[in-house]
């Protein structure tokens, strides 16, 4: 229930077409649900009244003290509770949030304690492969896409390297990178080039578009494309979180969405859009392979299976 829910309950119990106000001024509080409070409790002496006799005294104070109780009890009910998590396996977990426009599936990665890798066509000399595939062939419970890739059916968009296999070895201008070395995740704004200096010694590195950065900030301005998406998020405690939407959404939006989920989100970049935007997880009971579809001048809501990709982020079983 929302706080902005508080007016209708108010007109539902007076009978009232007065809306009350959500203030939190003491006086306004006491001034707006003193009838609201009165009327509960005459609710609850007519119930009672064919058992036993009541006699209330309400005193100002006292109804003051119940409308404020009132208000924040419903304050406490509309704030977001945290995500139901499923293990998939140690160190990594699963919840599926609702929120507006559809549901966010998310997987949470504990570097600590699961392994980070990758499945890259370029390193095993294959083809690409769906992400329900890339877990079957590179053993892993977990697959996203690794990003956006070029025309050549191969290379990452942005820089990318795992060990001494080179993806892509060329920068660009994109700001967000994630890192990986044995037990950490490094997650970098690459606002100047020596910025790069930090990943030498992982064992993998990935740049992408820059969703948020790490003070999290929104850097994407309003625009009317909209796609499911595919997106790679780090929390406060260096947790990677693997997000995937097949309700599309613009970039800015979507990204407003991260921020006011109970995530603890501290910085994200986009991975991939429309239906080539996927995410299989088989673990723990859990077997989804999710397939994006809808992309503004692209493509409709109508894909109903998972893309061949050439590189996925991963998490080996």
């Amino acid at each position: 229930m929302s706080v902005r829910s508080i007016p209708s309950l108010y007109r539902a119990i007076t009978g009232s077409g007065e809306e009350a106000s959500t203030g939190t001024s003491a006086d306004a509080v006491t001034d707006r649900f003193y009838p609201l409070t009165r009327r509960v409790a005459q609710l609850h002496v007519e119930q009672a009244s064919s058992l036993m006799p009541y006699t209330f005294v309400w005193e100002r104070e006292n109804v003051r003290f119940c409308a404020l109780w009132f208000l924040f009890a419903h304050i406490a009910m509309a704030a977001p509770g945290g995500p139901s998590w499923k293990t998939i396996q140690a160190g990594v977990d699963y919840s599926s949030m609702a929120v507006s426009g559809g549901r966010l599936y998310v997987v949470r990665v504990d570097p600590a304690v699961a392994k980070i890798t990758v499945g890259l066509a370029s390193e095993t000399k294959g083809q690409a492969r769906t992400a329900a595939e890339w877990c079957r062939t590179a053993k892993l419970a977990v697959a996203i896409n690794a990003g956006m890739f070029q025309t050549d059916q191969r290379s990452n968009v942005g820089y990318l390297r795992h060990g001494t296999h080179l993806n892509n070895p060329k920068w660009n201008d994109y700001r967000s990178v994630v890192a990986v070395r044995p037990g950490k995740v490094i997650w970098l704004d690459i606002d100047e080039p020596k910025d790069r200096e930090r990943t030498a010694t992982c064992d993998l590195v990935i740049q992408n578009l820059r969703l948020m950065t790490t003070k999290r900030a929104n850097v994407w301005s309003a625009n009317e494309r909209r796609w499911s998406e595919a997106a790679l998020a780090v929390d406060h405690k260096g947790r990677l979180l693997f997000l995937f939407s097949r309700a599309p959404y613009a970039m800015r939006d979507f990204t407003n969405l991260l921020l006011t989920l109970p995530l603890d989100i501290a910085g994200a970049m986009h991975l991939e859009g429309g239906p080539e935007a996927s995410l299989s997880i088989h673990g723990g009971g859990v077997d989804l392979d999710l397939a994006g579809s809808y992309e503004t001048g692209f493509w409709d809501d109508s894909n109903d299976h998972q893309w061949a990709i050439p590189n996925v982020l991963g998490v080996a079983k």
